[in-house]
């Protein structure tokens, strides 16, 4: 902050270039310049003789419009800044698993599981779940497997001819992980194997890479005709039926 005083307004804008340069002054004027940026490139001043209020024009003050563009290059900093912050979350979720991933839920994250799992235990009498009631089938990081436990008599896994196309050969478990090479739900291609989605399970290989995902397949203890497909980015699995090589 400073302070300049005149006694005599007459010896600031003696010459006529400072007469055009638009400030008026009269008797005593103060001056007073604070070290907080102001909001537009003219700051304005007040005349403490008659208390008229004059403006400084910008190429009176240089050090004024530094101050602005550090301003405004600070309020651009700060923007981005939380762009950054809302972009990154959706980017990971994105890439992460989408609305059926896992990754930070107990499950997915590349973890596979070593063994398939066990014969589901169906108590008499219990009804099937609809399909807006059902578990997201996956895996947990410590071997459950969640959702599996529809039981043999399910009809969304009714096969007439079981393996009409003959068995999968290619290996099962965490040893044996194969890449998709192309393809879609109703058929994909996994390193020269063929597979094709249970209809009831589309839903949940809408985040399926169809090009790049690892996965391992899996016997399905209830469902003839049917194998489990794992998908260890996103810690799922679908039921999935042998087409051929």
């Amino acid at each position: 902050m400073f302070e300049q005083t005149s006694g005599n307004a007459a010896s600031h804008v003696a010459d006529a270039d400072k007469a055009k340069s638009g400030i008026f002054v009269s008797e005593r004027v103060h001056f007073i310049l604070r070290g907080t940026c102001p909001a537009k490139p003219d700051q304005i001043f007040t005349d403490g003789a008659n208390r008229r209020m004059t403006t400084l024009p910008r190429f009176a003050a240089p050090g004024m419009r530094k101050c602005n563009r550090r301003c405004r290059m600070k309020n651009t900093i700060g923007l981005l800044a939380i762009c950054l912050m809302l972009v990154v979350p959706s980017f990971g979720q994105g890439r992460g698993g989408g609305q059926h991933g896992g990754g930070g839920h107990g499950f997915g994250c590349g973890h596979i599981p070593e063994r398939g799992p066990a014969p589901a235990r169906i108590q008499p009498g219990r009804e099937q779940r609809g399909a807006e009631h059902r578990e997201v089938p996956h895996v947990e990081n410590d071997g459950r497997w969640m959702g599996h436990d529809s039981g043999r008599n399910d009809p969304h896994y009714h096969v007439d001819r079981p393996f009409d196309r003959g068995r999968f050969d290619g290996g099962f478990g965490r040893d044996h992980v194969l890449r998709l090479r192309g393809g879609n739900r109703e058929r994909f291609d996994l390193d020269g194997f063929f597979f094709g989605v249970a209809p009831y399970d589309y839903s949940y290989v809408d985040d399926w890479q169809w090009d790049s995902d690892n996965i391992v397949i899996y016997e399905d203890p209830d469902h003839e005709g049917w194998y489990l497909a794992y998908n260890p980015r996103l810690g799922t699995y679908v039921h999935v039926t042998y087409m051929g090589s």
